[in-house]
């Protein structure tokens, strides 16, 4: 896709209805409860790299959340638009 021709609107992409009805699934959600069920949550909800912490552990997330994050990566096509802006290529419509 020219993502720098036809800027896409992810909230109309299936993943993204997917990941808003998940959205209300979680209006009961616990935090401590998530740790307490869970005691590789850390391990599971966080990376580290090139002395980077990234730890979203301690948010609204779950393993359907990350897996329909994923999905909506896929149809958004991101693997690709992270490939032509290595090329060099403009991958944004307001650039």
């Amino acid at each position: 896709m020219d993502h720098h021709l036809t800027p896409l609107d992810v909230t109309q992409l299936p993943s993204w209805k997917g990941l808003t009805q998940h959205r209300l699934e979680l209006d009961g959600f616990s935090l401590r409860q998530a740790f307490q069920g869970d005691p590789e949550r850390f391990n599971r909800f966080s990376l580290s790299a090139s002395g980077l912490l990234l730890d979203f552990s301690k948010n609204l997330i779950g393993p359907e959340t990350l897996a329909l994050l994923v999905k909506l990566a896929e149809e958004a096509q991101l693997g690709d638009a992270i490939k032509a802006m290595f090329r060099g290529e403009m991958i944004n419509a307001s650039e």
